[in-house]
């Protein structure tokens, strides 16, 4: 029997914080419920879809605009917020062990480093997610020793903002990512009435694979400018029912959002 490839699912997030109830925990708790269709002469009894759902907090955004809303909110510097996803998915009592499927993983500092290593350019960044996917497709999975760690296809997790952003034309090289990565799109929970982009027949058609997770259980008009809000007006972050204990403690430790 064929060993069928090892599916990844990459959720990126800002994580400034990472959500519990209602939000980040919500979608990350979606993705690991999801079942694969079996096809035929498919002997493999597990049925789930993702084998690992990595968690990628995001080192740099692209659009410098998002860069500088980011640093207006005061924000956790890379490290801080990947412990805080941690944190939000590790084992009550087993420090930083992940919850089993559930990866937290700084792959785009990686990536960036090993730009500025090729490139000689010191300053050199990740411009977007085509690149991120291209540095695991091509150097990170090449650097490891078993085969069946490097046979993995990757699905990118997205929300329906960004979505609209990527098939109205405003990512790099946004048409190779529709033609070589599976995306699974997140809804927006909101009061306001969603605007939605207009993607040209061509780029639909030739999407590989494009799954819409409209029923997330759980899922709630929950957002981290919220918290962060409530945070910087005097509210503890114990006290925030979005936040997961262990995210709320290291807010209050480390002073954030103050």
């Amino acid at each position: 029997m064929k060993k069928r490839r090892k599916n990844i699912a990459l959720f990126g997030l800002s994580a400034n914080p990472v959500t519990d109830r209602g939000g980040h925990g919500e979608i990350v708790k979606a993705l690991l419920a999801m079942k694969r269709i079996k096809t035929n002469g498919d002997d493999d009894d597990d049925d789930k879809l993702y084998d690992e759902v990595w968690v990628v907090p995001v080192y740099r955004h692209a659009f410098e605009s998002k860069n500088d809303a980011m640093l207006k909110t005061k924000m956790p510097n890379f490290q801080q917020r990947c412990e805080m996803c941690e944190k939000q998915f590790s084992i009550p009592g087993e420090g930083k062990t992940s919850v089993k499927r559930v990866k937290v993983r700084r792959i785009e500092l990686e990536a960036t480093e090993w730009k500025r290593k090729v490139t000689g350019d010191a300053d050199a960044t990740i411009v977007g997610t085509f690149e991120l996917l291209d540095y695991l497709r091509n150097v990170y999975e090449k650097e490891k020793d078993d085969f069946e760690k490097r046979n993995i296809e990757y699905t990118f997790v997205m929300g329906k903002d960004a979505y609209d952003d990527l098939i109205g034309g405003k990512w790099i090289r946004g048409d190779e990512i529709l033609k070589t990565t599976n995306l699974v799109v997140v809804p927006r929970i909101s009061s306001t009435a969603p605007t939605t982009a207009t993607a040209t027949p061509t780029m639909i058609k030739e999407a590989k694979s494009v799954v819409f997770l409209d029923n997330i259980s759980g899922l709630r008009d929950v957002s981290s400018t919220a918290v962060r809000e409530a945070t910087s007006s005097g509210k503890k972050p114990s006290t925030i029912e979005e936040l997961n204990p262990f995210v709320a403690e290291f807010i209050e430790e480390n002073r954030l959002y103050k």
